[in-house]
């Protein structure tokens, strides 16, 4: 029979070894987190090794919180505007800030971010939750992707596109001018761009 010291000595090794391990785990978390607003996607814990166990473990001492069974917040992260747009697009594969929010997150005025539109070339799942309105289209492409503060979104020429569209007439003819004055357009860009609208899909 083990002795009782010995045991004590096993267990409390045991409780170390369980502290040192849920403590990497949190910081792997973190460190993905400061790149995107205090967030992490399930998938990207699954990446890091993280198992669900970990996660459960994270959620209980209170370090993190779940947005969706897709999205990881980080208790403590400043709550605004871009972490709400950047849990929308982890909330989506391989999705953007689309539409009006990508008008307001370039800086326009009279465009807000939320509700946050993502765009995806993934038809969203039928009866499932997001947290951003999420639209689908056959033809984004890498060239219709950027950054801004780092959270992927359609390009200034892309937004455009896809708003045109949706806005009247008068309303996307100032979204042009106010691009363009900034610098976010080029004469060039929107040339090519009028010479392939009858060509582009939606």
């Amino acid at each position: 029979e083990i002795e009782p010291a010995i045991r004590d000595e096993r267990r409390r090794c045991h409780t170390v070894s369980l502290h040192l391990s849920t403590m990497a785990d949190h910081h792997r978390i973190r460190r993905i987190a400061e790149r995107q607003h205090g967030l992490v996607a399930r998938t990207q814990a699954d990446a890091e090794g993280l198992t669900k166990r970990a996660l459960e473990r994270a959620v209980e001492r209170g370090w993190i919180e779940r947005l969706s069974p897709r999205v990881l917040r980080i208790n403590g992260s400043v709550r605004n505007e871009h972490q709400v747009a950047m849990a929308a697009v982890l909330d989506t594969k391989g999705g953007v800030v689309a539409l009006e929010s990508a008008a307001a997150l370039w800086g326009t005025r009279g465009f807000r971010l939320e509700p946050v539109h993502v765009l995806t070339t993934r038809r969203p799942h039928r009866g499932t939750a997001h947290l951003g309105i999420v639209h689908s289209s056959t033809s984004i492409s890498d060239d219709d992707r950027t950054v801004v503060d780092g959270i992927p979104v359609t390009t200034p020429l892309r937004t455009l596109l896809d708003l045109a569209g949706r806005l009247r007439p008068k309303r996307t003819e100032s979204l042009c001018d106010d691009l363009w004055r900034r610098g976010l357009l080029r004469l060039e860009d929107l040339h090519a761009l009028v010479a392939d609208l009858p060509r582009r899909g939606g």
